[in-house]
Formats: C-alpha cells, sequence, structure tokens
C-alpha cells in the first residue's frame, strides 16, 4: 500500500489520476462502514504495512476508487498486466501521444492494446529522443 502514499509536503490537486490523498482513501472506505472508524484503522494498518486481513468490503470501495478490478489486490498476474497499462499510458503521455475512446471497432481489450502499443512504437520513431524527464 505505500505506492499510494503522498508526500504531505505535496499540495493536495485532488485529480484522479493520484497519487491518492489519505483523506481520498479515507472516503472511498468511509462508504463502506458506518460509523467510519474501523476504515480509518485498517487504512492506517495498511499504509504502515503492518500485516491486515483483506477485507473483502473495503478493497472493493479502493477498487472502485482506483478503477480497477478487485483482482488487482490478490491476483499477481491481474496486477502486474494492470500495472504494465498503466507504465505503457505513462510512458506514451511523456512523449505527447494520447488514445481516446471509445473504440468502435469489433476487436478485444488486448487486441487494441497490441494497436496502441504499436502505434506508439511507430510514432516514437519519428519524435525526437525523450529527455531524461520523460525516461
Amino acid at each position: 500500500m505505500n505506492g499510494v502514499q503522498r508526500d504531505h509536503n505535496e499540495p493536495d490537486t485532488s485529480e484522479p489520476s493520484g497519487p491518492y490523498t489519505e483523506g481520498e482513501l479515507q472516503n472511498a472506505l468511509a462508504s463502506v462502514d458506518d460509523p467510519a472508524e474501523p476504515a480509518r484503522a485498517w487504512l492506517r494498518a495498511a499504509l504502515a504495512d503492518t500485516i491486515v486481513p483483506m477485507h473483502p468490503s473495503y478493497l472493493l470501495a479502493l477498487s472502485n476508487l482506483f478503477s480497477v478490478p478487485r483482482a488487482y489486490f490478490d491476483n499477481e498476474i491481474v496486477a502486474e498486466a494492470i500495472n504494465q497499462r498503466i507504465d505503457f499510458a505513462t510512458y506514451a503521455a511523456t512523449r505527447g501521444i494520447t488514445f481516446t475512446g471509445p473504440c468502435r471497432a469489433q476487436i478485444t481489450d488486448n487486441e487494441l492494446y497490441s494497436l496502441q502499443i504499436r502505434a506508439v512504437e511507430l510514432l516514437d520513431q519519428h519524435l525526437p529522443p525523450p529527455t531524461d524527464s520523460q525516461k
């Protein structure tokens, strides 16, 4: 869970792309419990890397906040596939390449992703090399 922590000296921009503030995480979890204190205690333990049981309701709330499937938190294959797509989208965006949708073609998500990777590879051949800040 450390990957979602934010340096408290950073301004809270509240952008949905993250990093998420502790308050945003608490609000997502508070929607599960009334009163919200059990959710806050669970989040504090998770952020401190304390071993805590995976509470299915909390993980569902976090998956909704992060826009990832519930399996992201307990299936390494799903998590790795999503992380690769996030890394790809981040790299493409640093190069000024974005994709918008929806895709109206009758292809699977994986086929679309493969086409996007190929498009970035081709466009990258015609762009100046990435700067150190883009790597």
